[in-house]
């Protein structure tokens, strides 16, 4: 698939809309203006055309639709060592064209449609190969050491990714964000030092990643630079949680000393919208309060911070549900990105009653400390519960 990151191509795409199949049906999408002036009525007008064009017995109607397009166009996969099978097709119209990217497995988001304005996609196409134009492009990365603070960096094609992660480059992408997360491909192997884990929707790690590795933002088919949200919100995130090695067993203090962490109580407000009408029925509130519920008192993290109960409201189609967050970190910024994250790991069992997450906001204020507490009592209740839950930091 055809993708362009300097400058001069970035001219040329309009934008890119992103889609998922929540139940495998009906789907979500979501959209990125890339060049606000070339978003008329006109692409509008046509871009609705297309998509009801591939929606309509084609491969937007469903997922089990997409699945049987993809594997009777095998020759289009695009990245089948990536371990996801991706799989790449062009839509032409007189004045336009649309780049697509399919992903037919559940739980993923599974479509991008990139466009591009065609007279100025063909003038970019006049300008040096591809490969010359990556070594030029500068990008920003978040740069993930074994036990220090992450640290933003600009880097510049393949040579500086590789030295980075001090060998071969592999990305695998486990957020829900258009984010790669970029190490060494031999990592284990070379018996490089524990990083940070990788966990499930849950909190529960399954991996480890070994030795340095970068996070870089995705784009059509290149990584490109992080924006400034995501920068803070990863940094935020991998600065506090880490792991301790042989090498360095007393380094955690270099991350998150006692002294810099404050007691916060974060208020998050949720915004779901319903895919079904009649789903404001009364049964069908008493379902969703249900389900909700049942999601926060089953995870270790909501169910251990979260102060009080559960308030839900229903209007215009969306249920609002907020609720209090105990929190302890080094600052505002972090305990708000925790809170923020402890319901991004659980987005998929959330929406499982049938409603999309539209927002998340979480709101910080700082608490008094408290003068009967002993500092080192506390921090100990704490460091116990990292033990017990790697999701808790």
């Amino acid at each position: 698939m055809l993708s362009f990151s300097g400058s001069d191509e970035e001219q040329a795409c309009i934008g890119h809309l992103r889609g998922d199949f929540a139940q495998g049906t009906e789907f979500w999408t979501t959209w990125w203006d890339h060049q606000e002036e070339l978003v008329d009525q006109d692409f509008k007008d046509e871009l609705d055309s297309v998509v009801n064009a591939l929606r309509k017995n084609g491969p937007l109607k469903n997922l089990s639709a997409m699945q049987s397009f993809c594997w009777k166009h095998k020759q289009a996969q695009m990245s089948p060592e990536s371990g996801k099978d991706y799989y790449g097709f062009r839509v032409d119209t007189p004045k336009r064209r649309y780049y697509l990217r399919f992903l037919p497995l559940r739980g993923n988001y599974n479509f991008y449609i990139y466009c591009y304005q065609t007279d100025k996609l063909e003038r970019a196409a006049a300008l040096p190969p591809r490969e010359e134009r990556m070594s030029k492009q500068t990008i920003k990365v978040l740069v993930v050491e074994p036990m220090k603070p992450c640290e933003v960096r600009e880097i510049s094609g393949l040579d500086d990714m590789q030295a980075i992660v001090g060998g071969h480059i592999q990305a695998v992408y486990p957020f829900r964000d258009e984010v790669a997360l970029v190490c060494n491909e031999e990592g284990k192997n070379l018996d490089l030092p524990y990083n940070r884990p990788l966990t499930d929707g849950q909190g529960v790690p399954y991996d480890m990643i070994c030795g340095t590795f970068f996070l870089a933002g995705v784009g059509p088919e290149d990584f490109i630079s992080l924006t400034d949200d995501q920068i803070q919100r990863y940094k935020a995130l991998y600065d506090n949680v880490m792991v301790v090695t042989e090498e360095r067993p007393a380094a955690q203090a270099e991350i998150a000393p006692d002294s810099v962490m404050l007691n916060f109580a974060v208020d998050c407000q949720l915004l779901f919208r319903f895919a079904r009408d009649g789903q404001e029925a009364a049964e069908s509130k008493d379902a969703f309060i249900s389900h909700i519920t049942e999601v926060f008192n089953e995870d270790t993290p909501l169910a251990e911070r979260t102060v009080g109960g559960l308030d839900f409201d229903f209007r215009d189609g969306c249920a609002e549900v907020r609720y209090t967050f105990a929190s302890q970190e080094k600052d505002k910024a972090s305990a708000e990105v925790f809170s923020e994250q402890c319901v991004r790991d659980v987005q998929d069992r959330l929406e499982g009653s049938g409603c999309k997450v539209e927002k998340i906001e979480c709101f910080a204020e700082e608490l008094e400390p408290d003068p009967v507490r002993e500092p080192d009592k506390g921090r100990g209740n704490q460091e116990k519960k990292k033990k017990e839950h790697c999701h808790d930091r």
